[in-house]
């Protein structure tokens, strides 16, 4: 289960899907997500920069926070590929 720890580098992301989905969606999102990317966490830049990528696949309110998400990677250090 994924956990909203503020400490943690993907904190931000995480809050961002909170903010628009509620704290228990926001939750499952995340988990199919990072399966999706084979992540476990969102350790570094590119970990968001990818997680970013994936939801802006999904479309939709989901592109605006995907697109929010990779911006602050981008801003943080995330190279694309």
């Amino acid at each position: 289960r994924v956990r909203l720890d503020r400490a943690s580098p993907g904190a931000a992301a995480m809050q961002k899907l909170v903010n628009v989905m509620g704290t228990a969606r926001a939750g499952e999102l995340t988990e199919q997500v990072l399966r999706q990317i084979g992540l476990q966490e969102l350790r570094t830049p590119d970990d968001r920069l990818r997680f970013g990528q994936a939801l802006i696949k999904r479309g939709g309110l989901l592109e605006s926070v995907g697109r929010s998400i990779k911006m602050q990677a981008i801003l943080h250090g995330a190279r694309e590929e």
